[in-house]
Parts: structure tokens; C-alpha cells; sequence
């Protein structure tokens, strides 16, 4: 009897062993996965928190506006506050708030524990040399100096002929320019322009991308979101024609019948060909 009992003591303490190392290998398992998703969560964080102070450094005490025609956008930050004014479908909104990014995607917070959320736009920046251009919802907003955080608000009317203007030239219309000395072409869509031009002093360009417009200029972008060159802007009081002023040059551009775009470039082409051929030929 007593052999027996000692013989059940031992399985009880073997069983007993076995169910604590049991238990420690689920602890320790628990630990491990707790410890993984602690460090993944630490990652994210720190990604998050990398891309706010990279994106934040670029656009604090800064103010944007822009629009292409259906939406316009008017938006200042101010650390982690921002004031956007939004004209989507015909709709005025007024945001003050606090903002976040995460994976290019900026959320705006009515609170400062940024729990409540009033908004989230997709974005991406443009770059040209230190000047940031933001492409916002597919809008690419134009840095201005001439509002402040306090005021932007106030600058959605200042933009209404800028909306205008780009109803007028976006919907997908081939403008052409042409005399003795360049020729120019521009054809719009909402979310993109190609602008192509040669001139007999050797100058020549061509742009296939994002595009831009303020109240004073329109900005046009190449596919690496570089700016290709940017003109102040004007209209007939017709619409019946548009103006590009810069660079020393005013292109004044009509509507072309002509609506084949590879065939005006190749026209572009070729008259940049011929104007380089006369000048050696004149020299």
C-alpha cells in the first residue's frame, strides 16, 4: 500500500511538472507575442511620429491655396494646428483643428487628443528647390504669402476667378499659340496638363503632369512632381483667349480646331527643328 501511494505521489508530481511547463511554454509564448506586437506598434509610431515632424517641419507658420476647377482649397498649419476652407461641389466649409499624417493620408481633429475626427485628405508634395507644393485631394495647392493662419479663411472669394479660370481651360480643350518666333500648346483635364512650346531662341519645353493655379499664377509639374515652369495667368473678357506671362515671354494662346495632341507636338518639334536650321543658316 504504501509503495503504491508513494508510486501515485510520483505521477501526481510528474503530471504536475509537466502541466507547469506547459504553462510557463504558454507564458512565455504570450510574452513573445506580446513583446512582437509591442515592438510593432513602437515601429508604426515612431514611422508615424517621423513623417508629422518631417511633413510638419515643411509646412508650420506656412499657407497654401489652391484649385482645379470643382474643388477649392485654402489651408494654413500652425505646429499641430490647422485652418482649412474647403469649396467641394459648390459647398463652403470652414475647419479649425489639429492634424496628423499618417501613410499620406492627412486626418484633421476637431480636439486636441485628435479623438474626434472632422476630416482626411490624401496628399503628396511637390517639390521645387525648398518650395513646397502640396497635391491635396487632387488639387495642387501653391504656397502664398499673402494670408496668415488667422486669415486664411477669408480666401476662398479671392480664388473664385481662379476656379473660373480653370473651368476654362480643363475641360480637356487643345489651346495652341503660334507666330513667327514659338509656338505653344496646352490641353487641361482636372488632374492633368501637358504644356509643350519651342521658341527660335532655342528654348524648349515640355511638361506632362500635375498642374496648379492660384489667384496670380498657374504651375505645371513634371512626373517626378519636380515644377516644370510656372507663367501669371489672364483671360480675354470673352474667354475667347488665354495669356501666359514669364520667363520674358507672353504667350497668348486660342482654342485649337486642331484637337490631335501628338500631332501638334510633332508640329512643335518640327518647328523648333526649322528655327534652329534658319539661325545656322543666318549665321
Amino acid at each position: 500500500m504504501k509503495k503504491k501511494f508513494i508510486a501515485l505521489l510520483s505521477a501526481i508530481a510528474v503530471c504536475a511538472a509537466f502541466a507547469g511547463c506547459e504553462k510557463n511554454n504558454d507564458s512565455s509564448s504570450e510574452t513573445e507575442n506580446s513583446s512582437v506586437e509591442n515592438t510593432e506598434t513602437s515601429r508604426e509610431t515612431t514611422a508615424e511620429n517621423s513623417e508629422n515632424d518631417e511633413f510638419g517641419s515643411m509646412v508650420n507658420k506656412k499657407c497654401w491655396f489652391g484649385t482645379n476647377s470643382e474643388n477649392t482649397y485654402a489651408v494654413a498649419f500652425l505646429d499641430d494646428k490647422i485652418s482649412l476652407t474647403a469649396v467641394e461641389n459648390g459647398e463652403t466649409s470652414n475647419t479649425e483643428g489639429y492634424w496628423t499624417l499618417n501613410d499620406s493620408e492627412l486626418y484633421i481633429f476637431n480636439d486636441e487628443e485628435k479623438t474626434d475626427e472632422a476630416g482626411l485628405y490624401t496628399l503628396t508634395t511637390a517639390m521645387d528647390g525648398e518650395t513646397v507644393f502640396i497635391d491635396f485631394n487632387d488639387v495642387v495647392l501653391a504656397p502664398t504669402e499673402d494670408y496668415t493662419y488667422e486669415n486664411i479663411s477669408s480666401s476662398a472669394d479671392s480664388l473664385k476667378s481662379a476656379a473660373e479660370f480653370a473651368g476654362v481651360i480643363s475641360d480637356d480643350s487643345v489651346w495652341v499659340q503660334k507666330n513667327e518666333t514659338s509656338m505653344y500648346m496646352l490641353n487641361c483635364t482636372p488632374l492633368k496638363a501637358i504644356f509643350s512650346g519651342s521658341e527660335t531662341d532655342g528654348s524648349f519645353i515640355n511638361s506632362d503632369g500635375i498642374w496648379g493655379i492660384d489667384d496670380k499664377n498657374i504651375y505645371f509639374f513634371g512626373n517626378d512632381n519636380t515644377l516644370s515652369a510656372y507663367y501669371e495667368w489672364g483671360i480675354s473678357n470673352d474667354g475667347s483667349a488665354i495669356t501666359f506671362n514669364g520667363y520674358g515671354k507672353n504667350i497668348e494662346f486660342t482654342k485649337s480646331e486642331n484637337t490631335d495632341i501628338d500631332s501638334i507636338i510633332n508640329e512643335i518639334s518640327d518647328f523648333s527643328s526649322q528655327t534652329s536650321d534658319t539661325a545656322v543658316s543666318e549665321s
